[in-house]
């Protein structure tokens, strides 16, 4: 309703048969992982006066000051100027098939795609400089993952379908089709 002020932790987890969610403009906070698990979800809008939280038509909420996506659906396009994939946004998302992440983005924080389990291929940007521990866990039909060459941080030398730093050569994602690297 309008005049909501806040949304806590975990509101409408696993609730798989919500389609969609609008938040009003009162709302000034949204905890983590609101979304996670709505497996229907199709429609995420926050209201255009919302002075904390944006969506922009991409189906997803976006937190003004951070530029963090705290939650999305199957239906998200993440929308340039996101800096960060929150904590726990799409967990639980088991359509989510791919993700075409911005050039603006720089982290993707802890379990942010924990459980998608339908989730096939990665593209990691150049300015990303922070994948948080468990980012991609529990994601058996991720095959596909390739970092962008110019990455300071990150590789995916030789098509190894894997998140290796580059500073000590240790792996950080890997998938089905990896193949890890002698130096590793």
């Amino acid at each position: 309703p309008s005049g909501l002020r806040e949304i806590g932790d975990e509101a409408f987890e696993d609730c798989g048969s919500l389609k969609s969610i609008s938040i009003p403009s009162s709302v000034w906070r949204i905890g983590e992982a609101v979304l996670a698990g709505c497996v229907s979800l199709d429609s995420v809008v926050v209201d255009k006066d919302n002075a904390y939280y944006y969506s922009d038509d991409s189906n997803c909420i976006i937190e003004r000051a951070t530029g963090t996506l705290i939650a999305g659906c199957r239906m998200t396009r993440i929308p340039e100027g996101v800096t960060s994939i929150g904590k726990r946004a799409f967990q639980g998302q088991i359509f989510l098939r791919s993700v075409d992440f911005p050039e603006s983005l720089l982290e993707i924080c802890k379990d942010a795609f924990y459980g998608c389990t339908s989730l096939r291929t990665i593209d990691i940007p150049y300015a990303v400089s922070h994948i948080s521990e468990r980012a991609f866990f529990a994601c058996p039909q991720l095959s596909h993952i390739s970092v962008d060459i110019i990455n300071p941080v990150y590789e995916s030398r030789n098509d190894c379908n894997a998140v290796i730093t580059k500073d000590d050569h240790t792996m950080i994602v890997g998938c089905s089709a990896t193949v890890v690297p002698e130096y590793v």
